[in-house]
């Protein structure tokens, strides 16, 4: 692969930040881990003498790199990383710069399957009873299985409580539409939209996610639960207890957001799981 000397990675990194390839190819929520993505990348391949000259990538120095990223990360961030990678250097081809895509090997990352956790409804009612803001967001968590990231940008005008729906911008700005609980209704009719525009929020913005994991750890330590407690655990709840309620899975695919049914059929394996831990613990032959 040549060497192309007269650019340096600073321009064009500034250049992909700015342009549309980025929006389209990505959500604004992964805006920011997708920048350290490219500087993670443009650290490894800067030339020792210039710090900023666009060096020549050749495959063994693609290799090494490749490799310090398998033993290094775990699955999932070595995937996302050369995913910023492919679109990044496609946006460079595009734009008149070389072809960095031609004779580079993109490794094939074998991702661990893990079962997602889950509550039980017992642990789930336990969790929902928490009062105020943090009681209402798990509620809404849990009746809309959406994302942390969803619920922050969650405004008062995406509900509209004449058709009993509510709006979700998910990832990658796609839009899906939720029933609206009538407990979460119920709830929701307590807290005045004066505060803020957004449902969980104050005057000066949008809930800060940190916040809520902080009230879900608090809520761990005060109930006793003996499971990791997170927003993102009372979305695989909801999926697997409707599944253990007899919920077709393409519906749970669409209240998730999954644009592919293989992603919702994680959720197959952990009710099976559930049913056979019920089955030995209750069942007189088992």
């Amino acid at each position: 692969m040549a060497k192309t000397s007269s650019t340096v990675w600073s321009n064009w990194i500034e250049r992909f930040l700015k342009s549309r390839s980025l929006e389209k190819s990505f959500s604004p929520h992964t805006h920011r881990a997708r920048v350290l993505d490219l500087e993670k990348f443009s650290d490894e391949f800067k030339s020792d003498k210039f710090k900023t000259e666009l060096v020549e990538i050749n495959s063994k120095s693609w290799a090494h790199f490749c490799r310090n990223l398998v033993l290094k990360l775990k699955p999932a961030s070595c995937e996302r990383i050369l995913s910023t990678i492919r679109v990044f250097f496609r946006f460079i081809h595009d734009e008149g710069g070389p072809d960095l895509l031609s004779g580079l090997s993109f490794p094939r990352i074998r991702k661990e399957r893990k079962l997602p956790r889950v509550l039980s409804f017992e642990e789930t009612l336990s969790a929902l009873k928490a009062e105020g803001m943090p009681g209402l967001l798990l509620e809404f968590l849990y009746c809309t299985g959406a994302r942390i990231s969803e619920a922050t940008q969650l405004r008062w005008s995406d509900i509209d409580f004449s058709r009993r729906m509510i709006l979700i911008r998910g990832k990658g700005r796609k839009e899906r539409s939720i029933p609206l609980a009538i407990v979460f209704e119920l709830r929701l009719r307590e807290f005045s939209r004066d505060h803020s525009v957004f449902v969980f929020g104050t005057a000066n913005g949008p809930l800060d996610p940190r916040l809520a994991r902080k009230w879900c750890r608090d809520l761990e330590s005060k109930l006793k639960i003996p499971k990791h407690l997170h927003p993102h655990l009372f979305r695989h709840t909801m999926a697997t207890h409707l599944l253990d309620q007899g919920a077709d899975l393409r519906f749970i695919q669409e209240l998730l957001g999954h644009s592919s049914l293989s992603t919702t059929q994680k959720y197959l394996s952990v009710s099976k799981s559930r049913l056979m831990k019920v089955f030995d613990e209750s069942h007189p032959r088992a």
